[in-house]
């Protein structure tokens, strides 16, 4: 049965400062199960998310698991939900310089 192991919100201290991060766990031994679990787990990433400081801007998941598809993706990708005056809205990165992109904005707003 796959789990969330934790799910909460930390303050942390990074070399810019005092930072919000939302740390995530999660258990995935049942493969099969794994689309329907990631679902599951982003609707409380939200409800979580909805909870935490403004400013929180740090995301953090461990998987515990035997996927390979986890390490042999082909395409390295990130998706995102940015919040807004509406709620949430899902981005999607897709590949290396998605990625990099992503983090080097991140990195000029803080």
């Amino acid at each position: 049965m796959n789990t969330i192991a934790n799910l909460k919100t930390l303050n942390l201290q990074s070399a810019e400062g005092p930072v919000a991060a939302i740390v995530i766990g999660l258990n995935i031994p049942d493969v099969q199960a794994a689309d329907s679990f990631v679902q599951e787990v982003a609707e409380k990433f939200k409800v979580q998310r909805m909870c935490s400081p403004p400013t929180t801007s740090v995301l953090l998941i461990t998987v515990v698991t035997e996927m390979p598809a986890l390490v042999e993706q082909e395409t390295a990708a990130i998706v995102a939900f940015r919040r807004t005056q509406n709620g949430f809205v899902r981005e999607a990165y897709e590949g290396l310089d998605g990625a990099r992109r992503r983090s080097t904005a991140w990195r000029n707003r803080h």
